[in-house]
Parts: structure tokens; sequence; C-alpha cells
């Protein structure tokens, strides 16, 4: 990275009108500099908007600086950063969707390293570190658990609702909807199921007031429908409802992504929900509006692949629909 903290902002700057493979090229380039350098950005963001260049370029250096520090200190470190960059009414958003997301695509391995100690060294800075700091501890640890899927799904439940930082926090109501949200996944991904009705219950509430304004925490119901130990649970359709659990994720992704037609993550979820309820020309449809709407900077977003699977996946569908 050429240059201070102005010469940054005037490219990005003159990035306010460039075309987006381009805005996304310089941004990378930008982002793996800094990181290299130990260069935190110096900018303030007005706007959560992904395709700002502002926020492209730091979401991309935290991006780039969890994947090479995958730990809850840098993730904190990451917390602290918004909370003193970000405009107070944008916070909210970007914590869900840089540390959540960064947690649930880290090294695998991370999500084993042990968590007390910083826990405990969290706790005795309750009042001095802004709450976005733990925050995004709590946010980034609920990822990497996520990212294990049924096998750490109680974990997960036991993390956001017994770990003394989510306690912590608890009380914060802008953390409530999230939480519900990760609970109802972990609920439904629990191979045990012993709380699934009370899954059910949170995943409703969540539905009901994230869908219009909330992406990532759609996007989490969405994945919550995908899961196996749910949909065998869930039997045939119970009286009053007509859609059987492999049809509720399509039915329920084809809501989302009409309230949140740019986000590519929740057109993913409603290509595989018309593809495994057998409706698979539609999902090819969907396919392509996902494929489009991805980063145009290849490696830089992990729903590549998952898309790259589903186009996989589709001609066979079709084939066999054929014959």
């Amino acid at each position: 990275m050429s240059g201070g903290p102005y010469d940054i902002a005037r490219l990005l700057d003159e990035l306010a009108g460039a075309d987006v493979p381009r805005r996304e090229r310089v941004c990378d380039g930008l982002a793996r500099s800094a990181v290299e350098q130990q260069a935190v950005p110096h900018l303030v963001l007005a706007s959560p908007d992904p395709a700002d260049p502002g926020v492209l370029f730091a979401e991309r250096y935290w991006q780039r600086t969890l994947l090479r520090r995958p730990t809850l200190t840098a993730a904190s470190a990451c917390g602290v950063w918004i909370a003193g960059h970000v405009l107070a009414r944008h916070r909210e958003q970007l914590l869900e969707r840089w540390l959540l997301r960064a947690g649930q695509h880290s090294p695998p391995a991370s999500a084993e390293a042990p968590v007390d100690g910083f826990v405990a060294d969290a706790l005795t800075q309750l009042g001095t570190t802004p709450a976005e700091g733990l925050s995004a501890a709590v946010l980034y640890r609920a990822g990497q658990l996520q990212q294990r899927g049924a096998a750490a799904a109680a974990e997960l439940a036991s993390w956001l609702t017994h770990s003394p930082l989510a306690t912590a926090l608890r009380a914060e109501s802008r953390q409530r909807r999230i939480h519900q949200a990760l609970l109802a996944w972990a609920a439904f991904w629990d191979p045990g199921g012993a709380s699934r009705a009370d899954g059910q219950l949170l995943w409703s509430t969540a539905w009901r007031t994230a869908l219009r304004d909330d992406p990532v925490v759609t996007e989490i119901l969405l994945a919550a429908l995908a899961s196996p130990h749910h949909r065998a649970a869930a039997g045939p359709p119970p009286r009053g409802e007509l859609l059987a659990a492999a049809d509720r994720l399509a039915h329920y992704a084809a809501h989302a992504v009409q309230a949140h037609p740019a986000a590519h993550e929740l057109h993913y979820w409603h290509t595989r929900g018309l593809r495994e309820s057998g409706h698979p020309r539609a999902a090819q449809a969907a396919l392509r509006t996902a494929q489009r709407l991805l980063p145009h900077h290849p490696g830089a977003d992990p729903y590549e692949q998952r898309l790259n699977d589903e186009r996989r996946l589709l001609p066979r569908r079709l084939r066999t629909r054929r014959r």
C-alpha cells in the first residue's frame, strides 16, 4: 500500500464512479497491502452499503486480518474499530455481517482453540471496552461454531445462553434478534433435538421481525431450515400447514429474495430450496441470479463455492426429470 491514509482516501474517492470489477480489485489490493504493513484503516464509514468503496476496503481488510489471525482477540479488535469508525446507526449491521461471516469461514482448526482466557480478560474490561468489541467476539465465536454444523450445535446454544460474555450483552436489545436466530439454528441442527420446539418459536419470532430489514439474520434462519435433523423431525405437514419440510426452504427463501433482491447469499438458499424440493428449472434461474450478484473478484466470497456445487448438481437433476 503506497502512501498514508490521505492517499487511501483519495484512491477510494476515485473509485466512487468505477465499475464493480475495478472497485473490487483495487479495494482488495489495498486491503492486502494494509494487512501486510499492519496499517489499520483510518477512515469513517457513513454507510453500511457493501458497494461503497470505503466499506468494501474496510471489510476486505478485516476479512484478511481475521483469516491471518483467527482469534477472538482479533475479532474484538475489529469490533472496537467499528465502534470508532462507523456511524452509530450502522454498527450493528456491519458487526453482524463482518464478524459472523468471518467466523463461519474461519480455518476449521481455529474453532478448537480455548476461549476461557479471552473471556476472563474481556469480563475485566466491561464498561471500559466498547460494547461492539465484546459483541464482535461473541458473534465471531458463534460463526466458528456454526461452521461445524450439527457437531457444534449444542455448544453454540451453550455459548449464547451461558457464556458470561453473551450474558453480559443480553440486555442490549440490538443483540436479541441475532441471538434468537442463532439459537433457533442451533435447535434445528442439534441431532438430539431436545429444544427443537423452542427453536421453532424462536425461529418464527425472529423471522417476523427480521425479514424486511436484516438479511444476515434472514440468512441464518434459512440455513436453519436446511438442517436434516429438523426435516426428519418435521415429518408430514401439521394441520393447517401446506408446506412439507422439503418445501419450506424454497418457500421462505422466495420471500427473502423479494425483500433483499441484491443479497446473493439468500439467492443461494432459494436455489438450493428449489432444487431439493424438485423444481430444477426454477432453481437454474435462481442460480443464474445468485451468480450474477457474486463479487467480481474470484475467491472473495465463500458462497462462490456453494453456488458452483449447486451448478454441478442441477444438470443431473434435469436429466433425471427428462427420463
